[in-house]
C-alpha cells in the first residue's frame, strides 16, 4: 500500500511513464546467493546507494543498486517503509568481501563510501565518474542526469520526479516509497554510471600512470609529464578517502561562544538600524537597494561613483559605497551593518551545522567543482571563515591544532612559470618578496625600500595575481586611473618575463579555447573569444588565474596525498587516531594532534611532504603554527 503522503508518478500516470533504460530487477531473498556469486566473477562493479538523507551520522541506507553490465542493473531493498525488504544484517556481510575486494566505481563515490564505512565495509574505491567528467570538461554540469543527457542523449528520472504530491512542509524521503516504486530510478543510476565509465575510458581520459611510485621519493623532482591527465586522475582518485577522512573528523566548536556572539551581533545590528533610520525622512528597509539609494543620493545628496543597475537605480553595492565612505558617516555605518549581517548569517550557519553527537561541524568538501581544482566546501562553507570568527573553533580535549600554510605559493608559481629570475632568486634566498617587488618597481636598493613602497609593491603583485586592471588598482591604492595605469606599466617593465607569460597565456586561450595548469589540468574558457568586451576581459583574466591558482592547487593536492601516505591517515567514525587532518583552506592544511606526540617531529614530517621538489620551480616555503584555538595560533 502506498504512503498516504506520497504518490509515485507512475501510479498516477501509468500511460506516461518512460520506458526503462535497461533491464532492471529487484533482487529477492531466493536470488540473493546466486546474485552475490555473480558479483564475485565481475571485473568492474558500479554501485549507487539510496539513503534517507545526506547526513551519514543520522541517515541510513534504504537500498543498493548494482550494475556489472551496461543496460543491466539490480536493486537490493534494505529498509523501505513499505513493501518487501531484504534483511540488511544478512545482505551487508555477504556484500562486504565483494565490495572490499572488487574494483568499485560510482558517481560521487565518496558519499557511498562513508555510508558503507558506517556499516563496517571499507569500499575498494576504483574510480568515480564525477571525477572523470570534471577532468574531461570542468565547465560542464557534474550531475549524473545531465551527463547522461549530454553523452548519451538519455533523459533520466530525477529524484523530485519520484514524488508528484506531498504534504506541505514535508521533505521527500525515498524510504516512504516501496521498492517497486524506486528500483527503476535506482538501477538507472548504477547502469548509467557504468556506461559513463566506459565512455570516458574510450575517450582516453585516463590511462594507468606511474605517479604513485614517486609519492615517497622526496628527492625526485616532479615534472609536468608526471601529471597531465593520467597523473591528475590518479592524484584526485587517491584523495577521495583523504577527503572522507576530513569530513568524518569534522572540527570542534564552542557552542556557547557562538550563541553569545550571535546575541551580541544582533544587538549591534539593531543599533545600526536605528541610527541609520534616524537620518531618513521615513522608515527605511536597509535590505532594499532602492530605499538605500534614495537615502544616499536623493535625501543626503551624496556623490555617486558607480554604475546604474538594470533596474535603473544607482548601485549601492558595497564596492561603490567604499568609494564614498568618507563623504558621510552613514556610508560607513551601512558598510558595517552589512558586515555584521553577513557575520551573523555565518555564525547561525555554523550553529545549525553542529552535529549533536560529535559536537563538531562536518563540512562537505567539493573536490572537483572549482575549475582551478581548488577545494570548495558546503554545509557550511569553512573556506571563508573570517579571522575574528575563528575563535569559536577549538581543538578537542587533549588535542592541539597544527596548521601548515604555503607561503605566497601563487606568487612563487607565476615567478616559476614565467622564469622571472630575479623573483625566483629572491624566493630561493628567503627574501621579502614584496620588498623585492618594490625594489624592482621603484628602482631602489632592496635595503632602501620604504614601508609605503613595500605596501604598493604588494598591492601591484596581488593585482597581477587576481587579474586586477588599472581601474581596480586605482581603487585599491586610492589614486587616479592614469597613475594606476602607469604603475602597472612600470611593474611590467621591471618583470618582463611575467608580462610575456601573461601575453602568451592570452594568445593561447584565444587560439585554442583553453589553458592548462603546469601539471595539465585543462580549463576551456569560451569567454576569451567573445566579442563582448567585458566577457572577453573576464576570459583573459580567468586564463591567467587558472594557470596560477590551478598549478598551486595541484601542488597542494599532491602534498595532501603525500601526507596521507606518510601519516597513514584513514577515514573512521569516532576517530581516536592521534593525528587527524581536519581542513584544507586554500593553500593550508589544518591538523589536530594528540598530546604526547612531539610537535617538532610531526612538523618536520609534514614539512617534508609539503616542500615538494618541482623541476624548474623556486623553493616552496611552508609556515607552521599551533594552538588550542583556531584564531590564536603561534609559530611552531
Amino acid at each position: 500500500m502506498s504512503s498516504p503522503y506520497y504518490f509515485f508518478m507512475r501510479d498516477l500516470f501509468q500511460d506516461q511513464s518512460p520506458a526503462p533504460l535497461g533491464s532492471y530487477h529487484v533482487i529477492s531473498e531466493n536470488e540473493l546467493e546466486s546474485f552475490i556469486a555473480s558479483l564475485k566473477e565481475a571485473g568492474i562493479i558500479s554501485l549507487d546507494l539510496e539513503t534517507t538523507g545526506l547526513n551519514v551520522f543520522s541517515d541510513r541506507i534504504v537500498g543498493i543498486s548494482i550494475s556489472i553490465k551496461s543496460k543491466e542493473a539490480f536493486y537490493l531493498p534494505l529498509s523501505h517503509g513499505i513493501g518487501i525488504n531484504l534483511d540488511s544484517s544478512e545482505v551487508l556481510p555477504l556484500l562486504k568481501p565483494v565490495l572490499e575486494g572488487k574494483r568499485i566505481i560510482g558517481h560521487n563515490i565518496k558519499f557511498d563510501y562513508k555510508f558503507l564505512l558506517k556499516e563496517g565495509i571499507d569500499l575498494n574505491v576504483y574510480s568515480d565518474t564525477m571525477l572523470l567528467s570534471s577532468l574531461d570538461d570542468v565547465n560542464q554540469s557534474l550531475s549524473l542526469k545531465d551527463l547522461a543527457l549530454r553523452y548519451f542523449g538519455v533523459s533520466m528520472t530525477r529524484f523530485s520526479d519520484l514524488f508528484f504530491r506531498r504534504r506541505k512542509n514535508t521533505i521527500p524521503n525515498i524510504a516512504d516509497l516501496s521498492p517497486d516504486d524506486v528500483y527503476l530510478y535506482a538501477c538507472a543510476d548504477a547502469d548509467m554510471c557504468l556506461r559513463l565509465y566506459r565512455c570516458f575510458l574510450e575517450r582516453n581520459v585516463f590511462i594507468k600512470p606511474s605517479l604513485l611510485d614517486k609519492i615517497r621519493d622526496y628527492s625526485y623532482a616532479l615534472a609536468p609529464k608526471d601529471f597531465t591527465l593520467p597523473g591528475l586522475y590518479t592524484l584526485e582518485r587517491n584523495l577521495i578517502k583523504t577527503v572522507a577522512h576530513m569530513e568524518l573528523n569534522g572540527i570542534s566548536v564552542n557552542r556557547s561562544s557562538l550563541e553569545e556572539n550571535i546575541s551580541e551581533i544582533t544587538d549591534e545590528i539593531n543599533l545600526f538600524k536605528s541610527s541609520i533610520s534616524d537620518l531618513a525622512s521615513s522608515s527605511i528597509d536597509l535590505n532594499s537597494n532602492q530605499q538605500v539609494a534614495n537615502l544616499l543620493y536623493n535625501e543626503l545628496k551624496l556623490p555617486y561613483k558607480g554604475s546604474i543597475t538594470k533596474s535603473k537605480i544607482p548601485s549601492v553595492a558595497t564596492p561603490c559605497l567604499k568609494r564614498i565612505e568618507d563623504s558621510h558617516p552613514v556610508v560607513k555605518a551601512l558598510i558595517e551593518y552589512r558586515t555584521l549581517v553577513k557575520q551573523k548569517g555565518m555564525l547561525e550557519g555554523y550553529l545549525s551545522a553542529i552535529n549533536p553527537t560529535t559536537n563538531a561541524i562536518h563540512t562537505s568538501f567539493l573536490q572537483w567543482h572549482v575549475p582551478s581544482g581548488r577545494f570548495a566546501s558546503s554545509g557550511p562553507n569553512l573556506q571563508n571563515v573570517p579571522d575574528d570568527l575563528r575563535r569559536h573553533f577549538i581543538s578537542r580535549e587533549s588535542y592541539t591544532f597544527v596548521n601548515f600554510d604555503y607561503s605566497q605559493i601563487e606568487y612563487r608559481v607565476i615567478a616559476s612559470l614565467a622564469n622571472e629570475k630575479p623573483l625566483i632568486k629572491a624566493f630561493n634566498e628567503d627574501k621579502d618578496i614584496h620588498r623585492q617587488t618594490a625594489s624592482m618597481l621603484f628602482d631602489v636598493p632592496y635595503e632602501s625600500v620604504s614601508d609605503d613602497q613595500r605596501k604598493r609593491g604588494k598591492m601591484v603583485g596581488f593585482a597581477l595575481l587576481y587579474g586586477m586592471d588599472s581601474f581596480g588598482l586605482s581603487d585599491r591604492l586610492k589614486m587616479d586611473r592614469a597613475s594606476a595605469k602607469k604603475f602597472l606599466e612600470d611593474y611590467f617593465n621591471a618583470v618582463p618575463m611575467i608580462k610575456s607569460f601573461i601575453d602568451v597565456t592570452h594568445k593561447q586561450v584565444i587560439d585554442l579555447g583553453y589553458v592548462e595548469t603546469h601539471f595539465g589540468r585543462r580549463r576551456y574558457i569560451p569567454e576569451a573569444r567573445s566579442k563582448d568586451r567585458k566577457l572577453h576581459g573576464y576570459g583573459l583574466r580567468s586564463a591567467v588565474s587558472h594557470r596560477i591558482q590551478g598549478s598551486a592547487s595541484d601542488i597542494l593536492k599532491f602534498a595532501m596525498l603525500r601526507v596521507t601516505r606518510d601519516l597513514n591517515l584513514k577515514p573512521a567514525f569516532n576517530n581516536t587516531n592521534p593525528i587527524k587532518l581536519l581542513l584544507t583552506i586554500h593553500d593550508s592544511l589544518l591538523f589536530e594532534v594528540q598530546e604526547g606526540i612531539s610537535l617538532e617531529e610531526f612538523k618536520q614530517r609534514v614539512l617534508k611532504c609539503m616542500q615538494i621538489n618541482i623541476f624548474g620551480f623556486c623553493k616552496l616555503s611552508v609556515s607552521c603554527t599551533a594552538g588550542q584555538v583556531w584564531s590564536d595560533m603561534t609559530v611552531l
